[in-house]
């Protein structure tokens, strides 16, 4: 794979945050909080560095506002190292220009493709030192090791990780006698209950690309397994191929069906999500719908008496030989190889691998935002019940990937988005074309292999 430059890069933030982000840059915030506290605890052995005699100030780059538990530890890291201070600020640019462009000393990420290529490029330093001190190959789940890994060395430090699941309404399956379906028949003949009792069995957040494309990532997976998926992800497979349309006509069935709500390009993600409450006279939505396949930063925005009435279950089975993956995004820290204090950084990236971090972290899993801690020796009690079940959705896994739409180059990314949505919203209208939206995502692959984007093309 070649490094794609600062053209082939250009307006990632557009494309990443307005495109594939949930509402109101949610999942954007959610990397503020868990990058800077990044939970690699556990390591008694690990002490930060000697202090030096010369002040030193760190460029930290991250996303938006500052947080609660930010502050905290910032704070906290400045009175262990009172001769360091950490200057945060916020992006003024794409992610990936600041590999190159006056580089911080650390920088917030979220893993795919554009991290991949500047890994390859040699723009990341190597942080396999303080991994293997704070030994995290005994303390991440595989999925996290195998992500953070390259050619044998660490390059990315994850903080912590979101699932994707079908979210339902407790009370109201409940109710009907309703259990979470764990096979095709089984979300069919649930469907088919709901909507004889005049709900809409699903909500699809049509106007952002990131959700609605979760369902083109687990027909893929549910259907064909992890290795179909990540061969879309790096060129192998065309999308005309015919299990690609397999998959888009399992979708359409749905909505040939009536199972979504009309007009999916007038929903956000956050109102996907409050179609599942009962929010008595609020006003808040008037639509109702049973289940809703959402994504990381889904629940953020939730009131907690809202969030408390939801809970979720794996993507259902579509057969019963294919080990179950599931769709997740990590995110943490990483470190400029031209980072002006490169040995501070790491002296920073140690402190934030203390229990004294893990713990602040844990307590703050279920308040500020939703989200499990990338460390499996964290105190389980102390996380919310809803994130100790996203902890068990991925411990059940056989396997973890990354959305598609993180993982391509980024005008194929947006072709991906784009006419994965436009599908959405015309199949909600008996008016899906199948065939012209294979076509435009073959030829974006087409396009992404001439130029040398992807891996097959090299």
């Amino acid at each position: 794979m070649t490094f794609a430059g600062e053209s082939s890069w250009g307006g990632f933030i557009v494309l990443r945050i307005h495109l594939y982000l949930p509402c109101r840059q949610v999942w954007l915030q959610l990397l503020l909080g868990l990058a800077v506290a990044l939970l690699l605890a556990g390591c008694g052995r690990l002490r930060p560095a000697e202090p030096t005699p010369t002040p030193v100030t760190l460029r930290y780059v991250s996303g938006a506002a500052q947080t609660e538990v930010e502050q905290e530890l910032l704070a906290r890291f400045h009175e262990l190292h009172p001769h360091i201070t950490v200057d945060r600020q916020r992006f003024a640019m794409a992610p990936q220009r600041y590999l190159t462009d006056g580089p911080p000393d650390v920088l917030t990420i979220m893993p795919g493709y554009w991290l991949e290529a500047a890994i390859q490029a040699g723009l990341v330093a190597d942080v396999s030192d303080v991994w293997q001190m704070a030994d995290l190959d005994q303390h991440l789940p595989p999925f996290l090791t195998a992500m953070a890994t390259h050619g044998g060395k660490q390059f990315f430090l994850p903080a912590g990780y979101a699932w994707s699941a079908l979210y339902y309404n407790r009370a109201r399956f409940e109710q009907m006698g309703l259990t979470p379906p764990a096979t095709w028949d089984e979300l069919l003949a649930v469907a088919d209950v709901l909507q004889s009792q005049g709900i809409t069995p699903f909500a699809l957040p049509g106007d952002d690309a990131w959700a609605t494309s979760l369902w083109f990532d687990y027909l893929i997976l549910r259907l064909y397994g992890a290795d179909v998926h990540q061969a879309l992800a790096r060129g192998q497979l065309p999308f005309d191929d015919a299990r690609v349309r397999t998959v888009l006509e399992t979708w359409q069935l749905l909505f040939d069906r009536g199972y979504f709500l009309e007009h999916p390009e007038r929903l956000s993600t956050l109102e996907s999500a409050l179609a599942l409450v009962e929010h008595g006279e609020s006003g808040l939505m008037d639509a109702t719908a049973g289940m809703a396949l959402l994504g990381p930063g889904a629940l953020d925005d939730l009131p907690a008496n809202f969030r408390e009435q939801l809970a979720f279950a794996p993507f259902p089975s579509l057969d019963s030989t294919i080990p179950r993956a599931e769709v997740l995004v990590t995110l943490g820290m990483v470190a400029p190889m031209d980072a002006p204090h490169l040995p501070e950084a790491m002296t920073f990236l140690a402190f934030l691998a203390s229990p004294e971090a893990q713990a602040t972290l844990t307590q703050h899993a279920g308040q500020e935002f939703v989200f499990a801690p990338a460390r499996t020796d964290v105190d389980q009690e102390a996380l919310p019940a809803l994130v100790r079940q996203g902890v068990t959705l991925l411990e059940g896994a056989d396997q973890a990937v990354l959305p598609l739409i993180l993982q391509l180059p980024n005008e194929m990314a947006s072709v991906y988005g784009r006419r994965l949505t436009q599908f959405a919203q015309a199949a909600a209208q008996q008016d899906g074309d199948i065939d012209s939206t294979l076509a435009a995502l073959e030829a974006a692959r087409q396009s992404a292999l001439t130029q040398g984007l992807l891996p097959e093309g090299n």
